[in-house]
């Protein structure tokens, strides 16, 4: 990530910036997710099919948006300590996706766990995960 946040001084530009990172955390969390709403109201489990077109969707905004992309890699950070999962499922999610950023090189992709995170005590130990 090469952008400084002090470097954003327009106010509208920090709001684009926040509202990114955002969309990007929650659009990649949702695929993370055992269930997924569904019309008409109602949730149901999530079909692997469906995951992986999620996570999909996520990496192509991915690709076209750097700060989308920081939203992306910090999905499971955000299910899993923000929202307190016990777990997340990160199956069918291609292997470079950004989702892996901060997910240990071992953990298993149909059940990842807090421990799973490369974190302590809230901070990153090592970007290059």
């Amino acid at each position: 990530m090469q952008w400084n946040w002090p470097d954003v001084k327009v106010r509208a530009e920090r709001k684009s910036v926040a509202l990114k990172l955002w969309v990007g955390g929650v659009t990649a969390a949702k695929a993370t997710r055992k269930t997924h709403n569904i019309a008409g109201g109602g949730e149901e489990e999530y079909t692997p099919e469906q995951r992986e077109a999620d996570f999909k969707a996520a990496d192509n905004y991915a690709k076209k948006d750097e700060i989308f992309c920081a939203g992306v890699e910090v999905a499971p950070i955000l299910e899993l300590i923000i929202r307190k999962k016990k777990a997340i499922s990160l199956e069918r999610a291609e292997c470079n996706s950004p989702i892996w950023r901060y997910v240990k090189a071992n953990a298993g992709e149909k059940s990842v766990k807090q421990e799973d995170l490369v974190v302590c005590s809230g901070c990153l130990l090592n970007d290059t995960a």
